[in-house]
């Protein structure tokens, strides 16, 4: 049998209808910046494909994918209302971001 919410400490519905107007412009933001960076990747697998040297740039198509996916989590946990979860998330993308710019020089 479930237990009910203690709301003086946690309502979920009102932290929902209080980052709305955040979320509201967060989320499109979140999801374009995905969808852009899934092209940028496509096109750049495609050049790695054509230039005969397998598995040269692998290692920073993975971190840029890494990048990619955690936009993409941080994107769903703050359309959900969930800011400090995604605390850990932003620190991965942010660590990956780090990684793939040692990679690079």
């Amino acid at each position: 049998m479930p237990t009910n919410e203690f709301k003086k400490l946690l309502d979920r519905e009102f932290s929902k209808a209080a980052v709305r107007p955040i979320t509201e412009l967060a989320s499109p933001l979140l999801k374009e910046l995905v969808n852009q960076g899934l092209m940028i990747f496509r096109r750049c697998d495609a050049e790695a494909g054509r230039t005969g040297k397998e598995d040269h740039d692998v290692a920073a198509l993975i971190m840029y994918r890494h990048i990619i996916e955690m936009v993409d989590a941080i994107e769903v946990l703050v359309s959900n209302s969930c800011g400090t979860a995604a605390i850990p998330v932003l620190r991965s993308a942010f660590e990956g971001m780090l990684g793939l710019m040692y990679l690079l020089e």
